[in-house]
Formats: structure tokens, C-alpha cells, sequence
């Protein structure tokens, strides 16, 4: 919690204590955030699909067995 309340202040300090910058972006600069953060985020929702997917599939996996294991062994009827 602690930590958190100091990126908090510093990021407040940052952001109230700003200089002039004389720099020069161009405007494909723009573009190129966009496509990054665009190709981030799709990166990151396919690798979560793929770790829910895995995941399901573990815990499929062991029903799956257990039922085989149950359908293998001859009802005893007595």
C-alpha cells in the first residue's frame, strides 16, 4: 500500500513540476504509439486465451480420466 501512494506522489510531482521541452516529434511518431499499443494488447489477449485454454483443458483432462477410469472397471451387481 505504501508503495503505491509513493508512484502515486511521484507521478504527481512529475506531472506538476513540468518544463518546457524543446523537441521535435514527428508525425508518424503518433502513429507508431498507436500501432505499438494496438499490437501489445492483442498480444496479451491471445496469450491469455491460450492460458485459459490450457488451463480448461488440465482440468477437462482430469474428469476425462476419471470417467475412463470408471468406465473400465465391470459393474458389479450382486
Amino acid at each position: 500500500m505504501k508503495r503505491s501512494k509513493v508512484y502515486v506522489m511521484v507521478i504527481i510531482l512529475l506531472i506538476a513540476t513540468q518544463a518546457r521541452v524543446h523537441a521535435y516529434t514527428d508525425p508518424g511518431t503518433g502513429t507508431m504509439v498507436w500501432q505499438l499499443l494496438l499490437a501489445a494488447s492483442f498480444g496479451v489477449m491471445f496469450y491469455l486465451r491460450r492460458i485459459l485454454t490450457w488451463a480448461r483443458g488440465l482440468r477437462g483432462r482430469d474428469v476425462r480420466a476419471e470417467e475412463e477410469v470408471n468406465a473400465t472397471i465391470p459393474n458389479q451387481k450382486s
